[in-house]
């Protein structure tokens, strides 16, 4: 097929241009710039946007976490562990502290951490220890 022979010149194939193909072609160009710029702009715009968005996730996302880190900080201030053997006597309970001094079971926990008691009687102790008083013959 034998190439297009027109009588204008063609800018794409390297014609020569007249002042008023220029002009157009000029024309043509600074649309075509300020479209891409304006398609730029939004672009940028909506990218923007996006990046606020995150960093008001990310901002929020760490506020949590340091409350939460705050609170397990705390909880961990109240916590004593024991640890370690622990010597205590088979019969009696009681514990060895390190002076070798032999203590009852409350007073070495208390001693060695910020927990406290209170006193009660299990079922099992009660039957054992204050067994029903027998009624007695003829009495109410």
């Amino acid at each position: 097929m034998a190439p297009c022979r027109s009588r204008r010149p063609s800018l794409l194939h390297g014609g020569q241009a007249t002042l008023g193909h220029s002009w157009a072609y000029g024309l043509y160009l600074l649309a075509l710039g300020a479209t891409f710029f304006g398609l730029t702009k939004w672009r940028i715009r909506i990218l923007n946007r996006r990046n606020q968005h995150l960093e008001d996730q990310v901002s929020a996302r760490t506020q949590e976490l340091e409350v939460a880190n705050r609170e397990l900080n705390s909880a961990l201030e109240e916590v004593q562990v024991l640890q370690g053997i622990i010597p205590i006597c088979a019969y009696c309970k009681k514990i060895r502290d390190e002076a070798g001094y032999w203590d009852q079971v409350e007073s070495y926990i208390s001693a060695h951490t910020n927990a406290n008691f209170s006193h009660g009687i299990c079922p099992e102790c009660v039957m054992e220890h204050f067994p029903p008083v027998p009624k007695a013959p003829g009495g109410e």
